[in-house]
């Protein structure tokens, strides 16, 4: 016999195997219970489809979003207004510290803005 029967027949109840989790139940404990849940995983053969499948929903969530940011003109023009502000703040900072002359940095600007009209 060996020790899980022995095991077993002392305690009087038989021995069921943990079952694997589920891939819903991975990444839910992964965040709730962190350690209890790498610990059950390590116990279990690594497969394909527990990287493979938070990444393809990883990459869908940021696919929509986009889809969602982008076709959205009030929400799109925020984005672009907030980019020209901090490349403004960038080419000032540029220029303050000389490595710029304020010929350049408008150059610069007006050439990102440019490439910017052209990605619509």
């Amino acid at each position: 016999m060996d020790n899980q029967e022995q095991l077993s027949e002392s305690s009087g109840s038989t021995y069921q195997p943990e079952e694997e989790l589920s891939h819903t139940d991975k990444m839910t404990g992964i965040l709730t219970e962190p350690s209890s849940t790498f610990e059950k995983i390590s116990k279990f053969p690594l497969k394909t489809s527990d990287w493979l499948l938070p990444v393809v929903i990883l990459f869908l969530v940021i696919s929509l979003t986009q889809i969602l940011v982008m076709t959205n003109d009030e929400i799109n023009f925020q984005v672009k207004q907030k980019q020209n502000e901090q490349l403004q703040k960038t080419f000032d900072n540029m220029v303050e510290s000389g490595q710029l002359t304020r010929e350049q940095a408008n150059q610069q600007m007006e050439t990102a803005k440019e490439r910017m009209a052209m990605s619509q």
